[in-house]
């Protein structure tokens, strides 16, 4: 089976540049035998029609999903400049050329779609400031402040991807009229020439080459003579690309009980741009004794289905436990000061505040487990059995009052998940 895949992959990629190929194995390569004990080869033409049609279905899935994405950015083809494809199967040109008219998007093969996912991980690493603890973005924009006897900031374009940045004065109290500053590439020799300095006043410099761009700062007083500095020295960096916020994939919230209903409280909404930080006040709905075996619990879930809460996806839970804590009682009502951060690759960090007990759950505790929202589907054949009748069923219901061909397809894909 395995060599018959690699001569099926094999005539695949040859139907990338020509009408009919043939899925070819000698029985020498092959190595097995029929039932009349005579030797097995492979020998079977296919034409690119063909390989259309089975992969037709995957393509207009690809799609939707790119309809679907661009809907929920807010954007339409004429916001797009061009389409990047990755992997190797984007190599297959009808399939970039189905795509490329589907979304009327111009397709683009200058990014190879072997190395795409590399080197935008690696353009997207070069922007996370690895030095921090909660390894944020480093900032586009800078500030020197020179000390010494003059007042005087220089804010600035700290990384870009243009070949030119702007560098501006900004001035405190004390001002000498007549002074003059400069500046000079320290890679380069390129040297401004004196200006006169004033607040706001403004200099494009050219970035010459990628990564880190070193320039120095000169300042003059009205007689000509330089002035001393303590600070002088402005790094820009010319980076590859800019790299926006990252949209939330999903929403995540927090279940609440809300008189007896199931609600979420939501932490994150799909869309909203990374990394989010923010706070959130919950009531206790029980009391909890400090040393008891009892817990308040935090369950957290994924997706937007308002009713029943529970069809979203559980991804993990906040618990504190009476033996977190060593004296005091939280009663039912206390307020529960819940403080939370998403960052760029989705995970949440959770802390949460008493005032009545003045304690704190955080630190060196992580509360939200991703172990406990994974699921080992190797061994949960049951489960899944199980959970496809619920969706079966569910989506049966609604067919009775709406009739979407969307419906038929789900039930298909359960029947064939089943």
């Amino acid at each position: 089976m395995r060599m018959a895949l690699w001569a099926a992959e094999k005539a695949k990629i040859a139907l990338s540049g020509s009408e009919e190929s043939i899925i070819a194995l000698m029985d020498s390569e092959l190595g097995v035998k029929d039932e009349d004990d005579e030797d097995v080869y492979l020998d079977i033409p296919i034409v690119r029609a063909t390989l259309d049609d089975l992969i037709a279905e995957r393509i207009s899935d690809s799609i939707t999903s790119a309809r679907d994405t661009m809907e929920k950015a807010g954007l339409n083809a004429n916001d797009i400049e061009r389409i990047v494809f990755v992997g190797g199967p984007t190599h297959y040109k009808p399939l970039r050329d189905k795509v490329s008219f589907e979304l009327g998007i111009a397709a683009s093969t200058d990014v190879n779609p072997m190395t795409a996912v590399a080197e935008g991980a690696a353009v997207f690493a070069e922007s996370i400031d690895w030095s921090s603890e909660s390894r944020g973005r480093k900032s586009n924009r800078g500030a020197l402040s020179t000390g010494g006897k003059i007042d005087l900031t220089f804010n600035y374009i700290a990384r870009t991807p243009d070949f030119r940045a702007k560098i501006a004065a900004k001035l405190g109290g004390n001002f000498i009229e007549g002074t003059e500053f400069q500046v000079d590439s320290l890679d380069t020799g390129w040297s401004s020439g004196r200006i006169k300095l004033k607040d706001g006043a403004t200099i494009e410099v050219d970035l010459g080459k990628p990564g880190e761009n070193t320039f120095k700062i000169f300042v003059f007083d009205a007689q000509g003579g330089p002035l001393t500095l303590t600070n002088n020295k402005i790094v820009i960096s010319r980076t590859a690309a800019t790299i926006d916020a990252i949209p939330a994939s999903s929403s995540i919230g927090i279940e609440i009980n809300n008189k007896g209903r199931g609600e979420l409280v939501y932490l994150v909404k799909e869309g909203d741009p990374l990394p989010k930080k923010g706070s959130e006040t919950f009531k206790a709905i029980e009391s909890l004794r400090a040393g008891s075996n009892n817990a308040l619990h935090f369950i957290l879930r994924e997706g937007e289905i308002k009713n029943p809460i529970t069809d979203n996806r559980f991804i993990g839970e906040l618990t504190i436990k009476g033996t977190d804590f060593d004296e005091g009682v939280i009663s039912q009502g206390d307020e529960l000061l819940c403080d939370y951060e998403v960052i760029d690759s989705g995970q949440v960090k959770i802390s949460v505040s008493v005032p009545k007990i003045g304690a704190s759950f955080n630190s060196d505790r992580n509360f939200y487990s991703r172990q406990q929202g994974q699921i080992d589907f190797t061994n949960a054949s049951k489960q899944i059995a199980e959970e496809v009748d619920t969706v079966r069923e569910k989506i049966e219901t609604i067919s009775e009052k709406v009739d979407d061909p969307k419906l038929d397809q789900a039930l298909q894909k359960l029947d064939e998940a089943k």
